[in-house]
């Protein structure tokens, strides 16, 4: 099998490190080729290395030449001198590149089955040109066609159209692509497809967290806590990832920056990863400091997996208020898992799961006041009383690593 993970960022070094171990640990599984960039290794050193060691026999992490990452990346020239087209487009020319690239290697290789880890990105690329040596399957990520059923409320006219185009090229896809299994990581769209006309089967894929180990924890808790000089009589609420406008850091701080004296003084604010819009994230932050007393940490760095367990056993709370996300989030089954409630956006998947698990709160988050409000609430009270024990440990067992494997692994080997 050949699993295709070409993007550096967000949860793919994870995802391919998952799988291969899972396939490790089962001998009767075949081989498997993880088709990766060019520099993967170099800017996933510890992956790469756990990958190489599994069993160089049956699995191969294969990364592209850099002549053929240079080649893809390479920006499209403009029209009739016209200026470069625009970003979103370009994009759209790398993915379509890296379509023919993967279609070739698959070949190449005699794969009898690839699956990417991001298959939105090359939805349209295997409509368009659906020969491929091989029948596919991959992970939807981001679907929304079915949100003007399922979450209705909160949907602006540009996303009910947004869904609307999704349904027409899913509709195209799955009658032109050689789509066998479709792991999605939103439950609640999986009957919708499998009630389409083709060959494909939905299934939905656990969103994957690593269960945290208090034991280990608590030393590495209290270091961090030391580390980042976090006052003790403090309540950490913790923002881990790419900390940016997505992440809905500026309502945040807007939030932050509306609370009482008295309430800011209990605030720490925890930032963990890499920031995007730094000049403008400087300000806000400088802004919020200047309004309230709160206390505010960053870490501006990319976070080993080893450490993120760490980060979740300081915090007291998660935030979890993406601005307009589709799909769901680590940060809820990480939170579940370590037993610490959320303020999560109430859109979509993210209101869903936290509001169905007993997770914790759920806010418009893009009101400062509605934030400010959650931030209130859970300083009166402890932080356990926003959590359903029960639910959030079963959340956080349905999605853990070991069942997004077995997932992934039965489905992926079993054929249609």
């Amino acid at each position: 099998m050949l699993a295709v993970g070409l993007q550096n960022g967000g949860h793919n070094p994870n995802y391919l490190q998952w799988l291969a171990e899972g396939w490790a640990a089962r001998p009767a599984a075949g081989r498997l080729t993880l088709l990766v960039s060019a520099d993967f290794a170099a800017r996933h050193p510890a992956t790469a290395h756990t990958i190489a060691a599994l069993d160089p026999a049956r699995i191969v992490l294969l990364p592209l030449t850099p002549q053929e990452q240079t080649r893809q990346q390479a920006a499209p020239p403009g029209l009739l001198a016209l200026p470069a087209i625009q970003p979103h487009t370009a994009r759209r020319v790398q993915r379509w590149r890296e379509w023919q690239t993967c279609r070739r290697i698959a070949a190449q290789i005699g794969a009898d089955h690839a699956l990417f880890i991001n298959l939105d990105f090359y939805q349209s690329a295997a409509t368009w040109n659906p020969e491929f040596p091989c029948p596919i399957s991959g992970v939807f990520h981001n679907l929304m066609l079915h949100y003007p059923q399922t979450f209705a409320t909160h949907l602006t006219r540009k996303q009910r159209a947004t869904a609307l185009l999704q349904t027409w090229s899913m509709r195209r896809f799955l009658a032109r692509a050689r789509a066998a299994t479709l792991f999605c990581l939103d439950p609640y769209v999986v009957e919708l497809l499998n009630g389409r006309p083709g060959r494909h089967r939905a299934v939905h894929l656990p969103t994957p967290a690593r269960s945290l180990q208090p034991t280990a924890a608590s030393g590495a808790r209290d270091e961090l806590r030391r580390r980042h000089a976090i006052d003790p009589a403090r309540r950490v609420f913790l923002m881990l990832g790419g900390i940016g406008p997505r992440r809905g850091i500026y309502p945040v701080l807007d939030a932050l920056a509306r609370l009482d004296p008295a309430a800011a003084r209990q605030v720490c604010l925890l930032l963990v990863g890499r920031q995007s819009d730094r000049l403008r994230l400087a300000q806000a932050l400088a802004t919020t400091a200047a309004a309230a007393p709160v206390q505010i940490v960053a870490r501006d760095e990319f976070i080993a997996e080893s450490e993120i367990g760490s980060y979740y056993a300081l915090a007291d709370a998660v935030l979890a208020t993406h601005v307009n996300h589709v799909g769901s989030s680590e940060s809820l089954a990480k939170a579940a898992a370590a037993g610490k409630p959320v303020i999560a956006a109430e859109f979509g998947l993210l209101g869903a799961f936290t509001q169905h698990n007993g997770l914790g709160l759920t806010v418009d988050s893009h009101d400062a006041d509605a934030i400010a409000a959650a931030f209130r609430a859970m300083l009166a009270a402890p932080p356990d009383h926003f959590v359903n024990r029960a639910k959030a440990q079963q959340f956080a067992q349905t999605h853990s690593v070991d069942a997004f494997v077995e997932v992934l692994i039965a489905h992926v080997r079993t054929p249609i």
